[in-house]
Order: C-alpha cells, then structure tokens, then sequence
C-alpha cells in the first residue's frame, strides 16, 4: 500500500505504484462541500496512456485510456454527497500481460458503478507521463477534462494497494 496526500504530483513512473498487469484498489479520503465538487483524486499518466479517478458533475468517474486508441470509462449511478466519504476503485485484472479487467467504483465501501476494461497497456503509459494526486498535470488522461481539474472538494489523503 502507498498513501499520498493532497499537492504530490509529477511523481515519475520509476517510483509511482506499478498498477500494470495486476490487480488494484484505490481509496480516496475525501469531503464534499454542500455546493458539491469535482476534479482529479488520481491521475496517472496522460492522453497516451493512463487511468485517472477523478469526479465529474458530481458523479465519481474511472477512465483508463489505452495508448489513446480507445477510452474506456465507468461513471457512478448516483452522485457523490456532501460530507466526509471513502471514494473509490477495485481494479480486478483478468491476468496475462496487458490484459483487461473489470472497474468497481465505490462510495464509501458500497458499489456505485461497474464496467469492463478490455486492454490494459502492459509495460509503460508514456516516456513523459506522472503520478498526480489532487490534479492532473501534462495532458489529460481523459478527453472529460482540461488541465490541471484541481479536486474543489477536500482531499485528505489517497491509497493505493496493490494486489
């Protein structure tokens, strides 16, 4: 497990969680004002390859871009309320090199959306690409979002276990 906090960013692919070819979970500490929020929990690498967690018209979102070739996103049901909540991903890897998998959202430990990844980039996402937790930075991993889509909610801390 590794634990970040809000501001770390362009943390580079050598020491960043390696999520490729396995499974993983993703859990976000988080506030939501009564205004609602949105942005970036996670985003790692970039418009060539990555995943990025972020929230987006309040709904939570999950979008792995396959070497900008195809997109594939899950989006939550319902939206995410104001308060104090564990948002969340379960990725579960089919196994193989560069294989697909299924996405589970979660809030706060219940399931809030599901879909299928059908490739996965198995060595690297970019020469270029980064970790960034509360933002993104460089070019987006989603065509959702413009640069840096700051979290307007308040990010406590963010935990990637590997499995």
């Amino acid at each position: 497990s590794f634990t970040f906090y809000p501001g770390m960013i362009r943390i580079p692919n050598s020491v960043a969680p390696n999520t490729r070819n396995r499974s993983f979970a993703v859990t976000a500490d988080v506030e939501v004002p009564g205004s609602g929020a949105q942005g970036v929990l996670l985003a790692h690498g970039n418009r060539f390859g990555g995943y990025s967690l972020y929230v987006l018209n309040g709904k939570l979102v999950f979008c792995y871009d396959f070497g900008d070739m195809q997109h594939y996103t899950v989006t939550s049901a319902e939206a995410v309320p104001a308060g104090k909540h564990k948002l969340g991903l379960d990725f579960k890897y089919d196994g193989g090199f560069g294989a697909g998998g299924t996405a589970s959202l979660l809030i706060d430990g219940k399931p809030a959306g599901q879909g299928r990844v059908d490739h996965t980039l198995g060595s690297m996402y970019s020469l270029d690409a980064s970790f960034n937790v509360g933002e993104a930075t460089g070019s987006p991993v989603s065509e959702d979002y413009k640069i840096p889509f700051k979290f307007t909610g308040t990010l406590e801390q963010l935990t990637v276990t590997l499995k």
